[in-house]
Formats: C-alpha cells, sequence, structure tokens
C-alpha cells in the first residue's frame, strides 16, 4: 500500500488534522485514477504546486475546488458525499446531507462546487448572509481573489471578505459585480433583490433590460435613469439623485457635511428623503461634486421645482454655467434677480440670504438683537420692515462689506417705504403698484452686477 493509499484507511484518516483530510484524501483519489497532477490542475483551474499543496496537507483544499475534482476523480456517490462534507462540513448547514446527495446522484456540479447559486441552498441560509454566499460564489466561478475583485470594484480585500461573510453590501457595487462575475439573468435579480430590495422593486420590465450584464452597470446608480427615479416617492427623488452623484464622485458624507456647514446625520436624512435639501445648500452641493450643467440643474429643480415660479429657467442655466454657486444658493444675493421680485419682500429676501450665507440661524441673529426669533422670520417673509435704529446693529450682526451695507440699507428703504405705501392703500381702498410706491417714496431701484 503506497503512502497516498493510506488516506482510505478511516481509522488513520481521523488521525489526521482535520484541515489536511480532504487534500489527503484527494491524493489517494488521483492514484487510483491514474490522473497526472498537470491534467487535474488543468481541468480544475489550478496549478500543479497548488494541487500538490492540497494533496500533502500543506494547505487546505477550498470546498469550491473540492465541488470541481469529484467530476474527474471516477468516485461513487457515497464518496463524493463523504469527499464534499471533509472539504466543507458547513455545505449541508441548514439543507442537511439529504441536499447533497441528491445533487450527486443527479451529478449538478455546479450546485455542490458552488451552492449559493442552488435556489433551495440559499433559501435555507440566513437572510443576511444571501448576498455574500452569491458574491463568494461568483468570485470563486470566475477563479478571482479578493484582491482581483476588490481592484475591478475600486474597493479593498477587507471590504470584499466582510460582505461575503454578511455584511450589506454597497447598493452602488451591485452592478458592477454583476458584471464583473458574469452574472446570468437569473442569478442577477436574485442577487439584487437580496442586496438592493429598492432597486429590484422598480419596472419588471426596466429590471429586467438592466440585468443584461452589458447594462448592469446602471444598477450602480439607479437614480441617475430618469425611468427609474420617476417610479420613486416624489419627496425622496433629490435625495436620491444626491447619493447617486455623491457616490459617483467617490465622496463621503462627512465631506458634504462639513462643506455645507451641516451634519452627516443631516445629509444622511437629504438621501433617504426625510428631510428636503435646504435651497441655500444646493449651490455648494453642485459645486463640490463638480456636477455638469445638466446634472446641477437636474438636482437643484429635483430638490426645488418650486424655483421655476420665482426664478426664470433661463438665469438658473445662466449661473449654473457660470458656476456661480453663490447666487445659486441666494438669489438675493443677485441683484437683477431681486429686483424683479415684490418691493415688500426685497429686504426680507435679502436679510434672509445674508444670514444664511453667513451661516447664522434666526436663532442666532435674534439673539444678537434683542428680538423674538418670530420677528425675525416675519421680516424675511415679507411680513414687517425693519426699524430704522435697528438697521445698523442688523448690517454689523450680518458682517457685511461696506457695499453690501449700503446696497442692503437702500433695499431696506425701499421695503419700508413699499409697506407704508400698502398701508396707505389698504386705508384708502385703492391700488398702489409697487413702482408707484418707489416714486411715491422717492426711492429709485438700484440694479447693479454683483
Amino acid at each position: 500500500m503506497s503512502d497516498r493509499s493510506l488516506a482510505f484507511n478511516r481509522d488513520w484518516l481521523n488521525s489526521q488534522p482535520r484541515e489536511k483530510q480532504a487534500g489527503l484524501l484527494l491524493g489517494a483519489y488521483q492514484e487510483r485514477a491514474k490522473l497526472k497532477q498537470e491534467w487535474l490542475a488543468h481541468v480544475i483551474g489550478a496549478s500543479t504546486q497548488t494541487l500538490y499543496q492540497w494533496e500533502s496537507g500543506k494547505v487546505a483544499l477550498p470546498s469550491h475546488k473540492a465541488g470541481l475534482l469529484v467530476q474527474h476523480l471516477q468516485l461513487s456517490d457515497d464518496e463524493a458525499v463523504n469527499f464534499m462534507l471533509l472539504a466543507d462540513s458547513a455545505i449541508t448547514t441548514n439543507v442537511g446531507k439529504a441536499w447533497l446527495e441528491k445533487q450527486i446522484k443527479q451529478k449538478n456540479w455546479e450546485a455542490v462546487s458552488f451552492p449559493a447559486f442552488d435556489a433551495e441552498w440559499l433559501n435555507a441560509q440566513r437572510q443576511e448572509k444571501r448576498a455574500g454566499l452569491m458574491l463568494r460564489a461568483g468570485r470563486h466561478r470566475k477563479s478571482m481573489s479578493q484582491e482581483e475583485l476588490g481592484t475591478l470594484l475600486g474597493s479593498t480585500r477587507e471590504a470584499e471578505n466582510g460582505w461575503e461573510m454578511g455584511r450589506h453590501v454597497p447598493v452602488n457595487k451591485v452592478g458592477s459585480i454583476i458584471q464583473q462575475l458574469s452574472f446570468s439573468e437569473a442569478e442577477a435579480e436574485t442577487f439584487v433583490k437580496l442586496a438592493s430590495p429598492a432597486v429590484a422593486k422598480a419596472d419588471e420590465q426596466w429590471l429586467h433590460e438592466k440585468l443584461q450584464p452589458d447594462k448592469a452597470a446602471v444598477l450602480d446608480f439607479p437614480a441617475l435613469d430618469d425611468a427609474w427615479l420617476n417610479t420613486q416617492r416624489v419627496g425622496a427623488r433629490a435625495g436620491l439623485l444626491l447619493r447617486a452623484y455623491r457616490e459617483q464622485a467617490h465622496v463621503i458624507l462627512d465631506e458634504v457635511a462639513h462643506a455645507t456647514g451641516t451634519t452627516k446625520s443631516a445629509v444622511h436624512k437629504w438621501e433617504t428623503g426625510d428631510e428636503r435639501i435646504p435651497a441655500h445648500k444646493m449651490g455648494t452641493i453642485c459645486g463640490m461634486l463638480a456636477l455638469n450643467d445638466q446634472e446641477a440643474e437636474k438636482l437643484i429643480f429635483k430638490a426645488h421645482p418650486e424655483l421655476l415660479q420665482t426664478t426664470r429657467l433661463d438665469w438658473v442655466r445662466d449661473k449654473i454655467a457660470q458656476k456661480n454657486w453663490q447666487h445659486i444658493n441666494h438669489p438675493a444675493l443677485d441683484a437683477g434677480w431681486l429686483n424683479k421680485q415684490p418691493v415688500q419682500m426685497k429686504a426680507g429676501m435679502l436679510l434672509r440670504a445674508h444670514r444664511e450665507n453667513g451661516n447664522m440661524t434666526q436663532a442666532m441673529l435674534s439673539a444678537v438683537l434683542g428680538l423674538d426669533r418670530d420677528i425675525i422670520g416675519d421680516i424675511e417673509r415679507g411680513g414687517r420692515h425693519v426699524s430704522p435704529k435697528r438697521l445698523e446693529r442688523l448690517t454689523t450682526a450680518l458682517k457685511l462689506t461696506p457695499e453690501e451695507k449700503t446696497y442692503f440699507l437702500e433695499v431696506a428703504e425701499e421695503s419700508a417705504h413699499a409697506h407704508h405705501m400698502s398701508k396707505v392703500q389698504t386705508s384708502l381702498g385703492a391700488t398702489v403698484t409697487g413702482q408707484q410706491a418707489r416714486e411715491l417714496s422717492g426711492v429709485e431701484t438700484h440694479t447693479r452686477r454683483r
């Protein structure tokens, strides 16, 4: 009896370290079948050196290679079952030995080698682990290491390993994984349902079209596809689009939070649609994510469609083309835009623009001025004007430049006269237009480029 044949002795085999037993039995089966190492290594996609290391017990035999080997070692069904159990005792977890016996009897070597692609086996595993198990099976089937797949996906070996062990597979990697691992349409559909259930709920025809390997990359950022985005809740669309642009630019939540002067939690709420993206943050977001003109316009109007009612589309497009993100954040800082707004509201609009541009809340400003917060809000909405005695303190609190201060005082005076003439109009029951108010008050409209 050769040294290799000792592995057929159950007592001897059981006396060897558990992790070496499958490899030692492999060597015995290879010798019995009179198969050359070079040929056997070739048909299973391994090197002769690797095969030797398995047979000598120096390296543990991977379970997915054991499944490939049983096809060529001329084993009986019982031998194949025992060999697989030595190579991977977890293969029968939650499904029982009967599942393995059935696959081997039916010569279903794909299921034996890569059980995660078998629906019965996969559905018996823990829900949170299923996507990772499919990912691992797909990687093994392509003979890829974690490092190789990580490089293709723009991730790390550590991240890859975490996904395979049951951590959540990032939604923005789903399409690329399908593409790189050449999943079939049925495999891709199962994987999307496990890793990205929100995407899987899309229109069935749209989803099946995108499951093709050459189109699957769209699944990484479905929000960039109008057909998918328009099926989502209206209030969530801008956030979904923001997340897609952010992830596509490889920008993390903390970076957006820092640039916009807010918190990571707040940005997360914007992206989930739990909170609306503030209008005065839109320009900053577009700028930091380096959005092109079309992307910026799409995000701005998805987040604030009402801007089309107060701002002409050509004005927005002009500011986007100029990359004038400050005016996108605060249109009232553009004199041309401000002079087209109702006269009574202009001072309040300009006040709010300067306050937000200086990252001041209404509470902060009211504390400085010794006013109730509701009064600040009322002024900004155009419900009341700023009294002359508070104007100086207000411009100081807002830290306006001399030019900004001069213009603000002019606008405030104009709005104050408009408020006065509004009261006159109410008293007289007559209609006084904004232009008449300016003429009656003797205040000229100051239009300038800023």
